[in-house]
């Protein structure tokens, strides 16, 4: 007895006039009008390639051999294209339908988060390790403490990196804080240390052109970003050091273009007057909003721990000194301003002779003396007046007090030294003279 093997596979009959994501993925289509069954499964938007046009047309064009040429959905830039196989969960939403054609939107990010055409801001290694950094350790440093609750380090290791991905100058910027930090903290070899300088300065140099090119089109919607960009580009030259003898980090006093980031400084000064708080420090920036700051008697020293000298004969003397010869009264009544600012800080920092802070609290902000600074006092120390440059001398030891203000490492004994540098020559030419004397 013969018998016959009957295969118990179903048999298969292919989709000609599938859809287009069927037809895209290689998977068979039900033909289902107006959603195949794969579409209505997955939530993607279902379309044909006769859509819109003559069924009886189509089956014409099929009878005559005239094959349709079907073109996949275009893909985003930065995405790979993706074979046979399940769509992504968020397919919907990266694609929508316009005139039977997929055009490629990203609809679930916010229009100020949209890409613009020809924009590109994805990331390489290089940048991700850079902001890797920043979101875990440089971010929270700014902050001057180790708590991760302060709202100020929850702000620049969570919200600066937000703000970023619609200002390209935030995370240039970003970068290059990044890499200062990692020479700061010493991480890798020599051959490191220049790779990160290098990266750097780079990064450094694209953040200032985006915050140039963006700041002539500041509003109330991306103020805050700005004004977050230009805090950014002042740490970042903090965090640079000095770039050659001459620079006194307000200026230079060679002529040359250090001292950049009191252009910006005064831009910041700028934003601040220009926009309310409630408008400037809103969304994102709210945490910058710290107000006025509580009056506290006590000076910072007594809060921190560190131990307090005796400033004020050596202010006292220096006072006498910038008022004594006043062949410029102009001149003195600069200096005398800017010390009289040097002198409120060192008692906010150190207390009076009572060891009490009798000024307001926002003297103990050290760097706030270089954000009010006037342009008169940047050009006498320019000109590397003598007066001036005594006055910036006897603000620097105030930059060491600071706590964890790594950036500024090293600018105290740096304009210290170069205060030091003027008087070498008169120093040996007095003493040369004095020995022929003799």
């Amino acid at each position: 007895m013969q018998m016959t093997l009957v295969s118990s596979r179903k048999g298969h009959r292919k989709s000609r006039h599938g859809c287009i994501c069927c037809k895209s993925r290689r998977v068979k289509c039900d033909e289902a009008r107006p959603s195949c069954a794969n579409c209505i499964r997955f939530g993607i938007p279902c379309h044909f390639p006769n859509a819109g046009g003559n069924d009886q047309t189509a089956a014409n064009r099929g009878s005559q051999g005239i094959g349709l040429k079907l073109q996949p959905p275009p893909q985003l830039p930065g995405i790979r294209e993706r074979g046979r196989g399940r769509p992504r969960r968020n397919w919907a939403a990266l694609f929508h339908t316009v005139d039977s054609r997929e055009v490629a939107i990203v609809s679930h990010v916010p229009h100020a988060l949209q890409l613009q055409p020809q924009q590109d801001l994805s990331l390489n290694s290089t940048q991700a390790e850079l902001l890797h950094q920043f979101i875990l350790f440089t971010g929270p440093s700014l902050a001057g403490t180790d708590s991760r609750d302060d709202p100020i380090a929850h702000f620049w290791s969570h919200n600066a990196p937000r703000l970023g991905l619609a200002t390209p100058s935030i995370l240039y910027l970003s970068c290059s804080l990044s890499a200062y930090h990692l020479i700061h903290l010493g991480t890798g070899d020599e051959r490191s240390h220049c790779r990160y300088r290098s990266l750097a300065q780079l990064y450094s140099a694209r953040g200032l052109a985006e915050l140039n090119k963006e700041l002539p089109h500041i509003n109330n919607q991306n103020c805050g970003a700005l004004y977050v960009s230009a805090v950014l580009f002042c740490l970042n030259t903090f965090a640079a050091g000095p770039t050659s003898l001459s620079d006194l980090l307000i200026c230079d006093s060679g002529g040359g273009t250090s001292g950049r980031w009191m252009s910006l400084a005064t831009g910041v000064r700028l934003i601040r007057s220009t926009f309310a708080p409630s408008i400037l420090f809103s969304g994102l920036t709210k945490p910058l909003d710290s107000g006025e700051p509580p009056e506290d008697s006590l000076p910072t020293c007594a809060v921190e721990g560190f131990r307090r000298i005796d400033w004020m004969s050596s202010l006292d003397k220096l006072c006498e000194f910038v008022t004594s010869n006043q062949t410029n009264t102009e001149r003195t009544s600069t200096c005398l301003s800017a010390l009289k600012g040097v002198r409120n800080i060192y008692e906010a920092t150190y207390g009076n002779e009572c060891g009490i802070n009798t000024g307001s609290a926002i003297q103990k902000m050290v760097l706030i003396w270089l954000y009010f600074m006037n342009d008169e006092f940047v050009t006498l120390v320019r000109k590397a007046d003598m007066k001036a440059l005594l006055v910036l001398a006897y603000y620097a030891p105030l930059l060491n007090t600071i706590s964890r203000a790594w950036f500024l490492d090293g600018w105290a004994k740096h304009l210290i030294e170069e205060y030091r540098r003027w008087l070498e020559w008169p120093m040996k030419v007095e003493e040369s003279i004095r020995c022929v004397v003799t």
